[in-house]
């Protein structure tokens, strides 16, 4: 269970901070809500929602998983289906989660793909933000600085391969 001021990322709203912890009452039963206010302002300072039991919430990263995603990402690039549909699926289900290290499998293996989809393409821009966006986060650098550290394990891995 998550406590007021901790940071939190959610899959679908990124990076944010609980602010409060609520009860209220839904169709005549009682369930609790972090609201979270997300770290990049947004229009009319919206502040979200998220039910106490939605197992998608979690804390960042910690700096020290980041040296950890800079070895396993050359190494990490999964096996993709090779039905652009069945991929296509596979890829948006693994984004959505939000995970690290999915993220950092699907972008190893879509780049490493020679014809994407555009909602391929799309969801391997997904994969970047989110993952550029935590890492710039947690080791408090600028975003351009956290794309360069996984472009440069990226880069390590197709070198090792050759």
């Amino acid at each position: 269970m998550f406590k007021i001021s901790d940071k939190v990322v959610h899959p679908k709203f990124g990076i944010g901070t609980v602010e409060a912890i609520e009860k209220k009452v839904i169709l005549g039963e009682k369930k609790g809500f972090y609201v979270i206010r997300p770290l990049k302002p947004t229009p009319g300072n919206l502040k979200l929602n998220i039910p106490t039991e939605d197992n998608r919430l979690r804390y960042p990263i910690k700096e020290e998983e980041i040296s950890q995603i800079e070895e396993i990402l050359p190494l990490e690039a999964k096996d993709l289906p090779t039905d652009w549909q069945e991929r296509s699926a596979f890829v948006e289900r693994e984004v959505n989660t939000g995970d690290p290290y999915k993220l950092i499998s699907i972008i190893s293996g879509l780049e490493k793909e020679k014809n994407l989809s555009s909602v391929e393409e799309e969801l391997l821009k997904s994969a970047w933000k989110f993952l550029i966006k935590e890492i710039a986060y947690v080791k408090h650098i600028k975003e351009k600085e956290a794309k360069k550290i996984i472009a440069r394990a990226l880069k390590k891995g197709r070198r090792s391969e050759k």
